[in-house]
């Protein structure tokens, strides 16, 4: 009965190592999930291109990048063109955030955990850059800081 509680617990875990968690983000972060179905995807492949060379609006911004394609994610750090954390996507994504019915989308999550934005074509920077830059918490971030 032991090793059956602590098995089941050890199983719970690693599924919880194995997807993200987006929680770790609230408060941090404003999240951007760019979903395809496939990595050959023409929109996807677009949708990152637009995104490439913005490093510095995107640290800017507080945006962190979830790459998702099929039922894989990978968290991008476009501030040194890397890859800091993959893995499958969680259940509760499925089900709370993604539409698998669409082939290819936007999400974009405030620093608040809400959903501000969904779309189902490539955003342009500058579209992003405007939405987040007239978020009250944003303003507030700006004037903070002058």
């Amino acid at each position: 009965m032991i090793r059956l509680l602590f098995s089941v617990i050890a199983y719970l875990f690693l599924i919880n190592l194995n997807g993200q968690n987006l929680e770790q983000h609230e408060w941090n972060d404003r999240i951007l999930i760019v979903k395809a179905e496939s990595e050959a995807s023409k929109t996807y492949q677009n949708q990152i291109e637009e995104l490439r060379n913005s490093s510095s609006a995107l640290k800017e911004r507080k945006l962190m990048i979830y790459q998702v394609i099929g039922n894989k994610y990978e968290l991008v750090d476009y501030d040194n063109p890397e890859i800091i954390g993959s893995g499958e996507v969680s259940n509760q994504m499925n089900v709370n955030i993604l539409n698998k019915k669409i082939p290819f989308e936007i999400i974009l999550i405030g620093l608040d955990g809400g959903i501000k934005l969904k779309k189902s074509d490539i955003i342009r920077k500058e579209e992003l850059f405007n939405l987040i830059d007239s978020m009250p918490m944003r303003s507030s971030e700006l004037s903070n800081k002058n």
